[in-house]
Formats: structure tokens, C-alpha cells, sequence
């Protein structure tokens, strides 16, 4: 069984759209990680601290965006990515009035990616298996009004 050492939290990026005003949103983000375990029937978010993590292990990935600036963030789009040993797990992205959208080239986005498969009668789309997801974002539905917070979060399961 292989062990993957807890040393990094994956990439969080963010696109913001600003008016031209000369008083502008300033955004903060900060990204915390938990262990999802299930002790004797309920389920419990510890500490990932220095937690070796094995094949099957989730982890819960909390993004806060805090607008801490004079005018709303009018277009702020976080984007997390799924660290390379671990796989998305499937209905796992929340929000806070926003659209989870998926990636599974880092180019284009759906809230449901589909992929073509070669049948027998020729190429069909599909859904996407989670599994292949490579990056999340949400896209918000209204601005992030000056002095408000906003958490976004989405689960992956180690390989």
C-alpha cells in the first residue's frame, strides 16, 4: 500500500475582474485542508497536519474569499486543482451562491464535462467519470460585496 506524505496543499487561483474605479476589491483566499474520516458511524474532519495519507484517505479542501476591499469583487472565479495522487470525488464541490464547473484538459469548463467514446455505431458523448477531473472553479452568481466572506470547498481521495 503506498503512503503519500502530506507536504503541500494543492494550487488555488483566482480571477477577479475589477471596475476602473480608483477603489478596488481586495480579495484574500486562504486554502485549509482536513482529513474526512468516519469514526464509529459519524463522520469527523481532522487535522491534516503531518498525517501520512494512504490509497482510499479523503481530503476536504476549504477555500475562504474575503473580500476585504471598498468595492465587490465583480468576477471571482477561484480555480482549485486535484493534486496529482488523488482523484475528485464525485458531488463533493460546495459553495456559497456559486456554479462548480470541471475541467478535465484545463481549458475548457462544464458543470458537467462530457467525453467521446467509440462505439460500435460511432463516437458518443458521455459524462465525464469525476475520476478524470483535473481542476474545479466556481463561478459566482452575483459580485463579493466589500467586507463579505465567501467558502468553497470539494473533496479528492488519495490513488
Amino acid at each position: 500500500m503506498r503512503a503519500l506524505r502530506w507536504t503541500v496543499l494543492p494550487t488555488v487561483v483566482f480571477l477577479l475582474c475589477a471596475g476602473l474605479a480608483p477603489t478596488r476589491p481586495n480579495v484574500k483566499l486562504h486554502l485549509s485542508a482536513v482529513r474526512v474520516v468516519t469514526v464509529d458511524g459519524h463522520v469527523k474532519e481532522l487535522p491534516v497536519g503531518k498525517t501520512v495519507l494512504k490509497k482510499g484517505d479523503v481530503v476536504k479542501y476549504v477555500i475562504v474569499a474575503t473580500n476585504v476591499g471598498t468595492q465587490p469583487a465583480l468576477a471571482l472565479t477561484p480555480v482549485a486543482h486535484v493534486p496529482a495522487a488523488m482523484v475528485y470525488v464525485a458531488g463533493s464541490a460546495r459553495d456559497d451562491g456559486a456554479v462548480a464547473q470541471f475541467t478535465l484538459d484545463g481549458k475548457t469548463w462544464s458543470a458537467k464535462p462530457m467525453v467521446a467514446v467509440k462505439t460500435a455505431h460511432g463516437i458518443v458523448k458521455k459524462p465525464a467519470d469525476p475520476a478524470l477531473y483535473r481542476s474545479v472553479r466556481w463561478v459566482l452568481e452575483h459580485p463579493l460585496p466589500a467586507h463579505k466572506t465567501m467558502a468553497f470547498s470539494y473533496e479528492v481521495r488519495v490513488k
